[in-house]
């Protein structure tokens, strides 16, 4: 019993173990409800699906987390320097945020066909698609992390005769890598989900596509294994994202 306790004041077991709970009061609830197989396919079936095609799973979940990957670290890297635009350079962090702003409030659904028609029915459609939708937490998080740092502080490294670069560098550097670092890890679920919303727009591999797919054969069981398998993709892209987010943190001693 110690270490079943043990086991259950973990948090990751904690999650898993609510989770399994929730899935079967779902499919408990369908079961004495009723609810036709096709509009709600049981446990099992959903279980053998996935067992029986777990490689083609994979392969198109692979594909998915390669786009939402790729997008995120080009949303990382585009947004920590318009970021750092914002937040170093007086007088133009209003145009940045505005400009951000205005990207961030067009509906992911017309922008998807619109990456296809510029880009074409590849990766790279999905990987802008994912860049665009994940841009503006980025710019905003880095931007408030390099004006977090009180005047007073840039004042005292240019007392003992530093630059203003140096107080950049020393100061504000830092705490916009870290507001960086919590945005990746905040929005990769975004990332996944930006990614699977590009695919449905056209594609011919990816979770979106077997989605799409199954949802015009009006097949649930692959549907619902889809959607498992995509819940479970962002969950490893978020927890690993956050891995990195600690070695990185520990590595250059970030706030």
């Amino acid at each position: 019993m110690g270490a079943i306790s043990t086991l259950l004041r973990s948090r990751h077991a904690a999650a898993a173990v609510t989770l399994a709970i929730l899935l079967l009061l779902f499919f408990l609830l369908k079961h004495l409800a009723k609810i036709p197989d096709y509009i709600v396919p049981p446990l099992s079936a959903i279980l053998s699906e996935y067992a029986h095609r777990r490689d083609y799973y994979a392969l198109h979940a692979a594909y998915t987390l390669l786009e939402a990957v790729a997008g995120l670290a080009v949303a990382s890297l585009l947004g920590a320097c318009l970021g750092i635009w914002a937040g170093a350079i007086a007088g133009t962090g209003s145009v940045v945020l505005l400009i951000a702003t205005a990207i961030q409030t067009i509906p992911i659904v017309a922008f998807a066909p619109l990456m296809i028609v510029w880009l074409g029915n590849g990766t790279a459609s999905k990987v802008a698609l994912v860049s665009v939708m994940c841009l503006f937490p980025v710019v905003v998080n880095v931007a408030r992390g390099i004006r977090s740092v009180p005047a007073a502080e840039k004042d005292l490294v240019r007392v003992f005769g530093g630059s203003a670069f140096q107080a950049f560098s020393i100061l504000q550097l830092p705490r916009g890598i870290a507001a960086l670092a919590q945005a990746v890890r905040l929005i990769a679920p975004m990332a996944m989900l930006a990614a699977i919303v590009a695919e449905y727009a056209g594609a011919d591999r990816g979770l979106g596509y077997v989605i799409v797919q199954a949802a015009y054969r009006l097949d649930t069981a692959v549907l619902f294994a889809a959607v498992g398998v995509s819940a479970l993709s962002g969950v490893v892209m978020f927890w690993a994202v956050k891995s990195v987010e600690g070695l990185v943190r520990s590595r250059w001693r970030l706030p």
